[in-house]
């Protein structure tokens, strides 16, 4: 399956999020992806949340990011977006 190209914005997003552990919520860094990964369908999220669960050290950001994915992947099921 082909995955629609992440914006730059977002990798560098996702790439500030697997270079190490965050204590702190970052909620810039939560709005900014959460912003930009909202037009995508479903498949995309669930691929972007999977490759965050499983390739960035398990820290509170990473999991409020893989939380707030899962919530994001509810809605747009719903389709209350």
């Amino acid at each position: 399956m082909k995955h629609r190209a992440l914006t730059p914005r977002v990798r560098a997003a996702l790439r500030q999020l697997a270079a190490g552990p965050q204590d702190m919520r970052d909620e810039a860094l939560l709005k900014l992806i959460n912003d930009e990964l909202r037009p995508l369908n479903v498949d995309d999220i669930a691929y972007v949340r999977d490759r965050v669960r499983f390739s960035c050290p398990p820290c509170p950001m990473v999991q409020s990011v893989v939380l707030m994915l899962d919530g994001l992947i509810e809605v747009k099921s719903l389709r209350l977006d």
